[in-house]
């Protein structure tokens, strides 16, 4: 779905978003914002402890980053529940 739905940004489309954030948002110097969401899920057998967050149940995380417009630029799916943002952030791709 991601090849279908989420486009590979380049230097162009960078510099789009970054023009575009003061004019919709007021945010200068911006090419995205990050977001994440626990997914709910069943308790794993095996490292149930890993996925086992904050909130009191089992979850995998999504994280992503939209442009001005709210479209996804990036998506980051699996990350264990019990991982802070931050360790998500650094452990993807982006």
């Amino acid at each position: 779905m991601s090849s279908k739905h989420v486009t590979v940004s380049d230097q162009d489309r960078f510099i789009y978003i970054a023009v575009k954030f003061p004019d919709w948002w007021n945010f200068p110097n911006a090419v995205g914002y990050v977001d994440g969401r626990h997914i709910r899920i069943k308790y794993p057998t095996k490292d149930g402890s890993l996925f086992y967050n904050y909130k009191q149940f089992s979850s995998t995380v999504l994280q992503d980053v939209a442009d001005p417009e709210s479209r996804y630029i990036f998506t980051d799916v699996g990350a264990y529940g019990k991982q802070t943002d931050g360790c998500i952030f650094s452990d993807s791709t982006l």
